[in-house]
């Protein structure tokens, strides 16, 4: 695995509506790829997401989209989605569909999923 020097994510979104993110390719760092935090109606489509010692993405947030990205040489995790109010039971209506994920959980093998 190739990484680069950088400990920061490639792409932060935090708090951002009505977003598409597509067609590039993220590669080469410390952290994770792409991190949304309390966003609202992102997607994030057909993303070559590769080399990375933390997680390909991680979203966070309400109405997300996952789709169609390729995911490989990854440290941890291939896509975290989290979101809804567990208190409220507001659902999230967060999708993952379509991604390939493979060669996962390289550095952390322990409780790492796809």
């Amino acid at each position: 695995m190739i990484l680069g020097f950088s400990e920061k994510p490639i792409l932060t979104l935090d708090g951002v509506e009505h977003v598409t993110v597509r067609d590039f390719e993220i590669t080469g760092t410390r952290n994770c790829g792409v991190r949304t935090k309390s966003c609202k109606n992102v997607t994030l489509g057909y993303l070559c997401v590769n080399r990375l010692s933390g997680e390909g993405i991680i979203a966070s947030g309400y109405d997300m989209t996952v789709m169609g990205c390729l995911i490989y040489d990854i440290g941890k995790k291939g896509i975290d989605v989290m979101g809804g109010d567990k208190y409220t039971l507001t659902p999230s209506n967060n999708l993952v569909f379509n991604n390939c994920i493979h060669d996962f959980a390289k550095l952390v093998t322990t409780y790492e999923g796809g």
